[in-house]
């Protein structure tokens, strides 16, 4: 067997490097913060621009599925965006049901805090559930704008799982905060994520008291969550903030309110302070509630949040009219984040949508939906969904500084060769947590399991036809001389998971 598949994948880097898409793929790296002289790989040519279903359903999904985007097509553009919108209407059970025995996932600090402490294979075992939790549902849940809203604020909101004590709360903030709010207001998500204990102990705000003034949430609130870097703020602001959050902590003490928000008046400066220009006198914990509201109302924050998700739907360059067009309708419904939605991901928006590079998660989800994979929610100590996303650099809640994976070419362009292996292991059987039936996969597709025809039916498959014709044609040749066994058909996938076409949506 070992000798069988050394063939194999001599095979499959051999038809790389034989000038089907290979040249743009040469950026070879284990990571994404590690710099290489490649050059990233080329977008291939929008081949997906001119069907604006297709590219709202790569967009607002894990990534492409055949039958999801017949699906959309049937319902329509709107009908499509509208059912995902009200997130709260789509049965989703069969998605809760995958991770019932993930017992982790509903501990309370306190429980997770016990369970954790005891030993380090439960310790894994919660890191493990967690990761599964998190990668699994972007592939299977009907719900799949929430879920990348989800992972779109996890990013904003950033937390390092490995940070003290942030492992014992981060299932809590996950389902409080995050997962509550993230198609809500963001005032009140803002808000929750100020008050929880993940975020208070992950940048020290527990320890901000009278005279001796933390200023790292502060700044971090200033800068990633709501103005932006250097937008409307001083230095001096940062400390004035500082100040209005002395107090802010959280019960440490090991018991049921494990966690949960405190407030200690001996540890506030009630001193007066100036914030944005605005003098607040001494006031106790409502002087920091006052911050996120002025925070929040401030049309800088309304540019800054219309700025990232426009980043993050539409493309690396978002036109300026587009972004104003977002801040406006957060202002107009105080940061309704589903009205934010409804404009940029309108018609008109999407029109306007360029190629983005795929980051890793969202390359592995799209792999598994695009095949039509099965998913296993193994949740033990072994972590088989989280070691995936290790190897090619994006595993969930592991980006050690408050900024957040990023979502760039030049971060992500280099490291290419994590995902080939990625797609090999898949596709080989190799990773425990996703199964790929060949002949089930391409059986959904019109044509796909014809001879002569399965490099096409691989294309629609994985990108509803964006390969370029003389790529397919290769990969067709690849296909034919070794006839259409399983094995190859596998192999021909794995290939063209490597392309250019599959690597950007």
């Amino acid at each position: 067997m070992s000798d069988q598949r050394s063939s194999v994948s001599v095979s499959r880097r051999g038809f790389l490097r034989a000038g089907v898409g290979g040249a743009a793929l040469v950026g070879l790296g284990a990571g994404a913060r590690v710099a290489h002289a490649a050059p990233p790989p080329a977008p291939p040519p929008h081949g997906r621009a001119g069907d604006l279903v297709q590219v709202l359903v790569e967009r607002i999904t894990g990534g492409f599925n055949w039958a999801e985007v017949q699906r959309a097509r049937t319902m329509g553009y709107q009908a499509y965006l509208d059912e995902q919108l009200d997130f709260e209407r789509i049965a989703d059970d069969s998605t809760d049901a995958l991770f019932a025995n993930h017992v982790t996932l509903r501990m309370s600090p306190e429980e997770r805090y016990a369970f954790i402490a005891s030993s380090t294979t439960n310790r894994n075992i919660a890191y493990a559930q967690f990761d599964d939790h998190t990668i699994l549902r972007r592939i299977v849940s009907k719900r799949q704008l929430y879920e990348r809203m989800v992972e779109f604020w996890t990013d904003h909101f950033n937390l390092d799982i490995l940070d003290d004590l942030v492992r014992y709360f981060v299932t809590d903030w996950d389902r409080k905060v995050i997962r509550r709010h993230a198609m809500g207001s963001f005032h009140d998500l803002l808000k929750a994520s100020a008050h929880h204990s993940a975020m208070s102990t992950y940048l020290d705000n527990n320890t901000n008291a009278v005279g001796k003034p933390q200023e790292n949430y502060a700044r971090e609130l200033l800068e990633l969550y709501t103005l932006g870097v250097d937008n409307g703020y001083t230095q001096q602001d940062v400390v004035e903030v500082a100040r209005c959050l002395t107090g802010w902590s959280f019960w440490s003490s090991r018991n049921a309110v494990y966690g949960d928000f405190r407030y200690i008046a001996s540890r506030h400066d009630n001193g007066t302070k100036t914030v944005l220009g605005r003098r607040i006198l001494g006031a106790g914990k409502s002087e920091g509630d006052l911050v996120l509201d002025m925070l929040c109302w401030h049309p800088n924050t309304a540019r800054f949040i219309a700025g990232k998700l426009a980043h993050f739907f539409i493309g690396y360059s978002p036109e300026p009219a587009i972004v104003e067009a977002v801040a406006t309708a957060y202002m107009n419904t105080a940061g309704d984040i589903k009205s934010m939605l409804r404009v940029l991901l309108s018609p008109a928006m999407m029109t306007h949508a360029t190629p983005k590079l795929k980051r890793p998660q969202q390359f592995a989800t799209s792999l598994v939906r695009a095949t039509a994979g099965q998913v296993a929610a193994v949740g033990s100590s072994r972590n088989d969904v989280g070691s995936a996303m290790a190897s090619m650099g994006q595993q969930p809640y592991r980006w050690p500084t408050p900024d957040g994976y990023p979502d760039s070419l030049t971060a992500w362009g280099k490291s290419m060769l994590p995902r080939w292996s990625f797609a090999s292991r898949l596709l080989d059987g190799r990773e425990q947590w996703a199964t790929i039936d060949p002949l089930l996969a391409l059986a959904q597709i019109p044509g796909g399991l014809q001879p002569g025809g399965q490099a096409q039916g691989i294309n629609q498959m994985l990108t509803g036809g964006a390969i370029p014709d003389d790529q397919v044609l290769e990969l067709q040749m690849f296909i034919d001389q070794r006839s259409a066994t399983a094995q190859t058909l596998r192999d021909a996938i794995s290939i063209a998971a490597s392309l250019p076409a599959f690597q950007w949506h």
